[in-house]
C-alpha cells in the first residue's frame, strides 16, 4: 500500500544498495558475491531478500515500480540481492519481464491451469487437493519442477532462535 511518493524513496534507497554493493565489490578486487565469499573464505556482505507481499496489487497500482524491483533483482543476483513475489492471484500479472528473470518460482495450489502455467510453466499446481495444504510445486530451471510437501510452523519464534542456534553452532 505505497504512496508514489514512498514507492519512490523505496526505489531510491534500493538502487543505493546496488551501487553500494557494486563499490565495495570493486574495492575488494571482485566482480560479484560469490567471487568475494570465495577469495576471503568469509561473507563480505549480506544477502538481502526483497520481499513483495501481493505483488499483483503493486503491478497494477505501480507498474514501473515493479518493473524498477525486476531490475533491481536482476541486476543485484549477482550481489546478494533477491527478490521475492508474493501473490494470491497471478493472472495476467506474471510478465515475460518476470519469467526471464526468475528461475526459482513456487505455486502453492491455485485455483486455475492458466494460473499455475503463468507461476511454473505447468498446470499441475491447479491439480493439487484443497485437503493436501502446503503441497507445492517448485520450478529450479526450464523443464525442471518439482513436488514438495511445506510444513505449516505455528511457534515461528521458537523456529527462528533455533536456526539461529544451529547457524552458531
Amino acid at each position: 500500500d505505497l504512496e508514489p511518493r514512498l514507492a519512490e524513496r523505496v526505489l531510491r534507497s534500493l538502487r543505493a544498495e546496488v551501487t553500494a554493493r557494486e563499490h565495495l565489490l570493486r574495492q575488494h578486487g571482485c566482480s560479484d558475491l560469490t567471487a568475494a565469499r570465495q577469495r576471503f573464505d568469509r561473507p563480505v556482505m549480506p544477502r538481502l531478500a526483497i520481499v513483495v507481499d501481493e505483488f499483483a496489487a503493486l503491478a497494477v497500482e505501480h507498474p514501473h515500480l515493479l518493473h524498477s524491483l525486476v531490475d533491481v533483482a536482476r541486476r543485484g543476483r549477482s550481489l546478494g540481492i533477491h527478490l521475492v513475489l508474493a501473490t494470491q492471484r497471478p493472472s495476467g500479472v506474471v510478465s515475460d519481464e518476470i519469467r526471464t528473470n526468475t528461475d526459482l518460482r513456487i505455486a502453492l495450489r491455485l485455483h486455475e491451469a492458466a494460473e499455475a502455467v503463468d507461476v511454473v510453466g505447468d498446470a499441475s499446481p491447479a491439480a493439487i487437493r484443497r485437503s493436501a495444504a502446503g503441497r507445492a510445486v517448485v520450478r529450479l530451471g526450464p523443464g525442471e519442477l518439482l513436488a514438495f510437501q511445506s510444513a505449516r510452523v505455528k511457534a515461528v519464534g521458537r523456529l527462528v532462535a533455533e536456526i539461529v542456534a544451529a547457524a552458531d553452532a
